[in-house]
């Protein structure tokens, strides 16, 4: 059983299975991925993976706004 380091509490064991043995979810300063889908041409659809928050903000506001400058 581990143990979060800053507030003692037990980690849940999904969470170790995965590595994260130091802190538990509340106390994690891992980043979240994101997904987010990109139309390539018109019958074409991938989804990319991103880490950083600011892209995906970014992306997010440039799909809302069509890429025009508002």
């Amino acid at each position: 059983m581990y143990k979060c380091k800053v507030c003692d509490k037990e980690i849940h064991p999904k969470r170790v299975e995965l590595g994260y043995k130091d802190t538990c979810i509340e106390h994690s300063d891992t980043n979240k991925y994101y997904g987010f889908n990109v139309s390539t041409s018109k019958d074409t659809r991938e989804v990319q993976v991103v880490k950083d928050e600011e892209i995906i903000k970014e992306l997010t506001y440039l799909e809302k706004t069509k890429g025009r400058n508002t």
